[in-house]
C-alpha cells in the first residue's frame, strides 16, 4: 500500500527527472555553429569515450540507447561525416566493428561537459552546505536504487529471453 509520502516522492520524481533535464538541454543549446550535438549525439559520443577504444559497436550502442541498430548506424554516419566518431576493423575479425570517439570529438566533448558541469555549479552553488550534504545522501541512495532495478530488470529480461530460447530449442518441453 502506498503511503502519502510514497506519493509525493513519485510526484517529485516525476517533475525532478524532466526538470533536470531541460536544465541541462538549456544548457547545452548555448553551443552553437559546427559543434551543435543534439542530446542524443551527446550521449552517443559520452557512451562511446566511456567505453574505451575497440569496447562499442553499433550494436550495443544501439541497445544501451534504446533504439535500432538502423537508427545508430545512420546517427553514427552523420557523426562519422563530421569527423566525432570513427568506424575501426579488427584485425582478424571483421565482422566486428568498434567505435572510437576522434581526436575533435573528444574536444568537443569536452567543450560540453564543461558546459554541463558549470551548470551543475550554478545549480549547487545556492545550497547551504547542509543542503549539499542531504542531497548527497538523497542521490547517493536514489543511484545506488536506480542500479539496483536496472540490473534487477535486466536479469528478469535475460531469463525470460533464455526461457524462450529454450521452448524454441524443445517445443516438447511446453506441452506438459
Amino acid at each position: 500500500m502506498m503511503t502519502e509520502l510514497d506519493e509525493q516522492l513519485i510526484e517529485s520524481l516525476d517533475r525532478l527527472i524532466p526538470t533536470y533535464l531541460r536544465t541541462l538541454r538549456t544548457a547545452l543549446a548555448e553551443a552553437v555553429g559546427v559543434d551543435r550535438l543534439t542530446m542524443q549525439q551527446l550521449r552517443c559520443l559520452q557512451a562511446i569515450s566511456a567505453a574505451g577504444e575497440d569496447a562499442m559497436t553499433t550494436t550495443r550502442l544501439a541497445e544501451r540507447m534504446s533504439v535500432s541498430v538502423p537508427t545508430m548506424s545512420s546517427m553514427l554516419d552523420g557523426m562519422a561525416a563530421r569527423g566525432l566518431v570513427e568506424r575501426r576493423t579488427l584485425p582478424g575479425d571483421r565482422r566486428r566493428v568498434p567505435l572510437v570517439v576522434t581526436e575533435q570529438g573528444e574536444a568537443i566533448l569536452g567543450y560540453y561537459q564543461s558546459i554541463m558541469d558549470d551548470r551543475h555549479r550554478e545549480i549547487i552553488d545556492g545550497l547551504t552546505q547542509q543542503e549539499r550534504t542531504l542531497l548527497m545522501t538523497a542521490t547517493t541512495i536514489l543511484l545506488s536504487r536506480l542500479v539496483e532495478v536496472d540490473t534487477s530488470n535486466a536479469e528478469e529480461t535475460l531469463v525470460v529471453r533464455q526461457v524462450q530460447l529454450q521452448a524454441v530449442k524443445n517445443p516438447s518441453s511446453q506441452e506438459h
